[in-house]
């Protein structure tokens, strides 16, 4: 097995925490005519792509708004279709179960009935054919309609010979000085990796990561981002 690591390091995932507060209705209409853009140019787009170039940042950028929108519709109607279309665009099919379980089946007290992309950062190079990316985005929960939960997520994509592809998520959790991570790659089973503290590192297993799950205040005014979490930590390290 090969060595857990994380996706992106704790000081992107708490610059990428901050920025959820830039919230614009410009930016979703942006990034729904983006996503309608890549959809119709798809079949131009392959008969022109060369998979020995490297990896193109506004490419990667427009590539994870495109699956990101799917990823996130959670529309009654629509989502079946959407997660299937987002899954088929996942490196491997282990790492398309762990974003299931992350996203799309992992909550038991309620589960998720919106979606809203907020925005899409500028892609980070890594080298030739990998950059990563955050994306904020707006949760809201079956029974709670009124509460928007603010997530902070990252994606690492990778430039292969059928395409772009995704190879890595990571969702954060930045609050009450507690900064952790569910980390999801095709190089490694799914982790939470907890950033300080006596628990300091990365943890595969459900009953090592319940004590620091436990930790997450449910009280604060922070306690919709922990159960949901908690709920999509527990999902992927009990498989």
């Amino acid at each position: 097995m090969a060595e857990a690591i994380s996706v992106f390091p704790h000081r992107i995932c708490l610059a990428a925490c901050f920025s959820i507060i830039a919230i614009s209705f410009s930016a979703a209409v942006a990034i729904d005519n983006c996503s309608q853009s890549f959809k119709q140019n798809t079949t131009a787009a392959v008969s022109s792509y060369d998979c020995n170039t490297p990896i193109d940042k506004q490419i990667a950028t427009d590539f994870v708004k495109f699956w990101a929108a799917d990823a996130l519709n959670f529309e009654p109607n629509k989502l079946e279709k959407a997660h299937h279309q987002s899954s088929k665009w996942v490196d491997n099919n282990a790492l398309a179960e762990q974003i299931k379980r992350a996203l799309w089946s992992g909550h038991e007290s309620a589960p998720i009935v919106r979606g809203q992309i907020v925005s899409v950062g500028e892609a980070v190079v890594f080298d030739e054919k990998t950059a990563g990316l955050t994306i904020n985005a707006l949760l809201t929960r079956a029974g709670h309609d009124t509460e928007r939960i603010p997530v902070v997520m990252h994606a690492v994509v990778s430039k292969e010979i059928d395409g772009y592809r995704v190879r890595g998520f990571q969702l954060d959790y930045v609050h009450d000085d507690l900064a952790a991570s569910l980390v999801c790659s095709n190089c490694s089973r799914a982790h939470l990796r907890v950033y300080s503290g006596a628990n300091n590192g990365s943890i595969e297993y459900s009953s090592q990561a319940a004590s620091v799950l436990n930790t997450f205040s449910t009280e604060s005014k922070y306690s919709m981002e922990a159960r949901f979490f908690r709920e999509c930590v527990k999902s992927c390290l009990d498989n």
